[in-house]
């Protein structure tokens, strides 16, 4: 019988709990079995404990397959990130690198204008002339 979860080895640890009060009621209320029968007994018990002993070690080690599974599948997502981060920082730094080959040195700041001091002269203006087109004459 291969145990799977909690409650079926309770179930069998209840059947043979049972069968054992029933075993040790026959023994105290009849004779005694014969040595035969006790020892064909005792050679089953042993039988079945050796099948559940084989039978754990099987789910043993489907779980620690399981298991090793797991950490490969975690372990190759890791190392996929960690591939992902590298390329991603390789790719930001050539960003940075062409940024700066493109980008303008930065200017110096223009010169502050002076300030103009009023006069109590005014400034004379020149009138602006106005162009006339001449028409040259063949």
């Amino acid at each position: 019988m291969e145990i799977k979860d909690f409650s079926q080895a309770m179930a069998l640890q209840k059947e043979l709990s049972a069968k054992l009060v029933s075993n040790v009621d026959k023994l105290r209320s009849q004779k005694a079995a014969s040595v035969a029968a006790t020892i064909k007994e005792q050679e089953r018990l042993i039988a079945q404990a050796k099948v559940e002993v084989a039978t754990s070690k099987k789910e043993k080690e489907l779980a620690i397959k399981r298991w090793d599974t797991r950490v490969q599948q975690r372990k190759a997502t890791v190392q996929r990130l960690e591939k992902g981060l590298k390329e991603m920082k390789k790719r930001v730094a050539e960003q940075e690198k062409a940024v700066k080959k493109t980008a303008p040195t930065p200017k110096k700041p223009a010169p502050k204008p002076k300030k103009v001091v009023a006069t109590k002269k005014k400034l004379e203006t020149k009138p602006k002339v106005k162009a006339t087109a001449t028409k040259k004459k063949r």
